[in-house]
């Protein structure tokens, strides 16, 4: 029996090795992508609750004011124009 494998066969491996490396580097790369879309996303979440929290904010201190704004009337408040 010899030792050595068949030549066809250890090149089928070898492609095959290839193969599975360069999908493993593609899914490397799309893991990293997706990670940073994630932590972007995430960032951005997080600056619009703030916002969200500073309108609400905003909403309750015009609640307590005494000239806060004034409901419209569309059929009372009419443009000069009309």
């Amino acid at each position: 029996m010899s030792d050595q494998v068949d030549t066809p066969q250890l090149e089928q491996c070898l492609a095959r090795i290839d193969a599975l490396e360069m999908r493993l580097t593609f899914l490397d790369e799309l893991t990293d992508s997706l990670d940073q879309m994630v932590t972007q996303q995430t960032q951005q979440l997080l600056d619009m609750q703030a916002q969200m929290q500073i309108l609400y904010q905003r909403l309750e201190a015009s609640k307590h004011q005494e000239h806060g704004v004034e409901p419209f009337n569309v059929l009372g408040d009419r443009p000069p124009h009309y």
